[in-house]
Order: structure tokens, then C-alpha cells, then sequence
């Protein structure tokens, strides 16, 4: 591993461990290798993960809190970084005990229920509002599914997967 990234692992475990600290919480904390996914090149994402009891509130309701909690810790990281010369751009990726992977599989699985009533039903379906990145794992999950077509409806937090079944 390059002295750069090491030293990216180290002053992002020493915030995220005084952001812990300052919430009277203990964590242990799994930093991964910088990667970068973006066409553009503008950023790498940091993925970070905390796993430990009583972190559950750190969470939320449907990972509202772990959502401000990334975004908070990605500025914090962005101006301890500036601070030390680092030019390049990192976005924190943040997961507490397995939530996000959890939340994926329950949201594919919510899917294939929701196309199994409209390929019965043979009506369209609206499924609970999503956010974004929650739409675009349902929208993934189901592109190969024969049978149906997906989309969005709706407006900001009201934003919605709709399954729709193909016209034969």
C-alpha cells in the first residue's frame, strides 16, 4: 500500500474515532482502499465501515442518520485533507454494522414481490418512496427481469420506482 493511501486511512480513522469519542460511542473501524469509479476521475470513494453495539441510532429511520453522519464526516475529511496539502477529492462511503447491505437485499426483495402482483395483476405498480440511491439499486435489480419495465415518478422525497408490466 502507497505511503499516500496509509496516510488517507490514518488521519480518516483519527476523525471518524474523535467523532465517536464525542458521541460517547466505541466502534471498530474498517477503513478500504480508495477507489475510483467516477468517468471523470474527479473523486475517489473511501468506503468506511463501524461495527459494534449500540450504533443502532446512528443509523436512523431508513438510514436517514447514517446518510447526515456520511455527509458531515466527508466534509470534515475534505478540510483535514486540504489542510494537509492533499489535492485529490475523497467521498466517504459509510456503513455500521452491515446496514446498507441489509437494506439492499430487503429492497430487492420488496422488488420481486412488487413484480410478481403486477406480472399477475398485469397493472403497473408504485413501490414507497425511495432515495435515489435506493431507487437505483431497485431499477439494477430488475433491468434483466423479463416481463416488466421500471421508471420513476414523482417529485424530491416523494420520488417513487413504478413497475410496469411490457405490452405484449
Amino acid at each position: 500500500m502507497a505511503k499516500k493511501e496509509n496516510d488517507l486511512k490514518k488521519i480518516t480513522e483519527s476523525l471518524i474515532q474523535d467523532f465517536l469519542t464525542q458521541l460517547g460511542l466505541d466502534a471498530e473501524i474498517t477503513i478500504g482502499d480508495p477507489v475510483n469509479t467516477t468517468e471523470s476521475g474527479d473523486f475517489s470513494y473511501l468506503n468506511v465501515t463501524l461495527t459494534g453495539e449500540n450504533l443502532g441510532e446512528l443509523i436512523g429511520f431508513r438510514g436517514n442518520m447514517l446518510d447526515s453522519i456520511q455527509t458531515i464526516l466527508g466534509l470534515i475529511l475534505t478540510k483535514t485533507l486540504s489542510k494537509e496539502d492533499v489535492t485529490e477529492k475523497y467521498r466517504i462511503i459509510l456503513d455500521i454494522n452491515d446496514y446498507r447491505k441489509q437494506r439492499a437485499d430487503y429492497l430487492v426483495s420488496y422488488a420481486l414481490r412488487a413484480v410478481d402482483e403486477v406480472l399477475n395483476s398485469g397493472q403497473p405498480m408504485e413501490l414507497s418512496p425511495m432515495k435515489p440511491s435506493e431507487r437505483r439499486i431497485v431499477h439494477m435489480a430488475l433491468k434483466e427481469t423479463k416481463g416488466i419495465f421500471t421508471s420513476s415518478a414523482g417529485e424530491g422525497e416523494n420520488r417513487r420506482v413504478v413497475i410496469s408490466p411490457k405490452s405484449k
